[in-house]
């Protein structure tokens, strides 16, 4: 039994998914410089590998994961195709085009180590997210200087999400207001490390909800999802608030895992189809 097509939301164009609510999210987080990063390449991957071994133990024996990760500087050896190029608007500025045949080359790289040689082009469905080869689920983001994209292929149905943010991005803002339930902001305003707790939030919630996103295929708002932190540093139990769908309802519980760096933050979800 192969997984059904995936459709996972692609920040490629903003570095948040939503489409309504987060307008002011996007302009402020997503539009921060990008050299605000101190991580390395090697660094940077290392802990990226780390987690696609956690995510690779979830999904279980004869699944296939794999990933690549790109800066700013590569760009690889793929060139759009029409139908990627079309999608771009042809008033996109410079970075964005840029970002855009980053997250398709850094994509057809990943796919090429699931031994998919010769993939199709990778379109985007209503909600801007990326849809994957039948059989393949993926996700794609940015942050700054770096492009990271995760595919997986096995037997079971799944998704998956990841994010990477740097809570650098959001030193002089605050965005708690729009991203954060109750219990979240008191826990984010507990601590002495307001920046850092704030990001892990919202990154944690973007990988959630791109993994999600599949199940639903809806909008899903921030505060629709409460996260209770666990061990430190190791990520959050998410559980809904609302209900989204047959599966996904009050008190429907999931895991996200996430790992730091430095000033940045990697999230990410794998959600077994049930």
């Amino acid at each position: 039994m192969v997984p059904k097509p995936s459709h996972h939301l692609d920040n490629t164009a903003d570095n948040c998914h939503y489409p309504y609510s987060c307008r002011s999210v996007q302009s402020t987080v997503a539009g921060r410089s990008s050299n605000y990063s101190a991580v390395n390449k090697s660094e940077l991957t290392a802990m990226v590998r780390r987690a696609v071994e956690r995510m690779r133990s979830s999904l279980g024996s004869g699944h296939n994961i794999a990933f690549a990760l790109l800066s700013a500087q590569e760009t690889g050896n793929y060139t759009l195709r029409p139908d990627e190029a079309s999608i771009l608007s042809p008033h996109a500025s410079q970075t964005k085009k840029e970002r855009f045949a980053r997250g398709r080359t850094a994509a057809h790289l990943a796919l090429q180590q699931l031994g998919i040689e010769k993939s199709p082009p990778i379109l985007r469905g209503q909600e801007g997210e990326p849809l994957w080869p039948i059989g393949v689920a993926g996700s794609i983001t940015h942050c700054g200087l770096w492009t990271i994209v995760v595919v997986a292929k096995g037997p079971k149905h799944f998704s998956l999400g990841v994010d990477l943010e740097s809570y650098c991005k959001i030193n002089h803002i605050d965005i708690s207001g729009l991203v954060c339930c109750d219990k979240e902001l008191d826990w984010v305003t507990a601590g002495n490390d307001f920046r850092k707790r704030l990001a892990s939030i919202f990154s944690a919630k973007e990988a959630a909800y791109k993994a999600l996103y599949p199940v639903c295929n809806r909008y899903i708002d921030f505060k629709e999802v409460e996260l209770s932190p666990l061990s430190p540093e190791k990520g959050f139990r998410g559980q809904f608030c609302t209900s989204i769908s047959d599966q996904l309802t009050p008190g429907y519980s999931f895991q996200i895992q996430c790992r730091w760096l430095k000033d940045l933050i990697f999230s990410y979800v794998v959600h077994a189809a049930e």
